[in-house]
């Protein structure tokens, strides 16, 4: 509509409804049949209602400040509907505009792949919201896949990760980004293709050149100084800690039960107390005896040698 059919639906859809009707109206544009428009806000309201279109001065600028407020009106409620903000920080829409992409990336969320040789590999899936981590939808796989082969692993981390956005269990990513170059990209669009219902926007950040991976376009390089890149730089960067550490966890576990294994007396409900207290090589091997026998609730000769067999020796403080 333009601005005079829109005075003319405001005028028999709102304004008739009223009594409390003002003796002035303005608007941006008159339409032809102002006159009968007015006589009808003048009927209802028993008295004149002058309808004006100002070109200039204070008058006008009412008008502009009105339509102002109401586009950030709209903007707010269409955002609130779709459970988005109405306003994005800079990174967010520079993502938008750098990108081409449909909506600004308000929730993203980054897909990286942390092995050793195949050995204990996981997936680690980190979140953000208009730039700011997201930690109540950071996710850790352990994956199925055999290794090394990180297009499979990242293809399954993302078939998933997007099974639970799916159901209802997690939000709506507005971007993909992957830890990796065209060859992960690829992996997490053949996933993406099997499970999702709606289109999501997929980028990649390479490591060794911090260039943005796109679907279908050359491959763009940012700005070291860009914000929309520092936003995918953080998020990478967040998705490599957080699968590290959950890595390097796994890897120690792993490292506590084979020394355990050939400990007499401890069996999988022993080794299990004893991960549970300590969680780690380190810190397993750092305590006393006694600390172990306390903490794990384990008898003490138990303890003694658990402690001997990690190197200790009786009574090492």
């Amino acid at each position: 509509m333009d601005d005079a059919a829109l005075l003319e639906t405001w005028v028999t859809q709102v304004a008739l409804a009223r009594t409390d009707l003002p003796r002035r109206v303005l608007v941006p544009a008159l339409p032809e049949a102002h006159g009968v428009l007015a006589g009808a806000l003048a009927s209802r309201a028993g008295r004149a209602v002058e309808l004006t279109a100002p070109a200039r001065g204070r008058a006008r600028r009412l008008v502009e400040l009105a339509q102002r407020n109401a586009a950030a009106a709209l903007e707010q409620a269409q955002a609130r509907a779709a459970g988005r903000r109405a306003h994005y920080s800079e990174a967010v829409e520079g993502l938008q505009r750098e990108l081409g992409l449909p909506v600004p990336p308000h929730r993203m969320v980054c897909f990286d792949i942390s092995n050793f040789g195949g050995d204990q590999a996981v997936a680690a899936v980190v979140a953000s919201e208009d730039g700011r981590a997201r930690k109540s939808l950071y996710r850790r796989m352990r994956m199925h896949k055999p290794g090394p082969d990180d297009f499979a692993m990242i293809g399954e981390a993302v078939e998933r990760y997007w099974a639970h956005v799916e159901s209802g269990e997690l939000p709506r990513p507005d971007l993909v980004v992957i830890d990796g170059g065209a060859g992960q990209v690829g992996a997490a669009r053949a996933s993406l293709d099997k499970v999702a219902t709606r289109p999501v926007s997929l980028v990649g950040l390479a490591k060794r050149e911090e260039l943005i991976v796109r679907e279908h376009l050359p491959d763009l390089k940012l700005a070291r100084r860009s914000e929309a890149l520092r936003a995918l730089q953080r998020l990478r960067d967040e998705a490599h800690r957080f699968g590290l550490d959950y890595h390097r966890k796994l890897r120690s576990r792993a490292r506590i039960g084979s020394v355990l294994d050939h400990v007499q007396g401890v069996g999988p409900a022993r080794r299990a107390q004893l991960l549970k207290a300590f969680g780690s090589v380190e810190a397993l091997r750092g305590a006393t005896p006694e600390e172990i026998a306390e903490r794990s609730h384990v008898p003490l000769p138990l303890a003694r040698r658990v402690a001997e067999a990690l190197g200790h020796e009786e009574g090492a403080a």
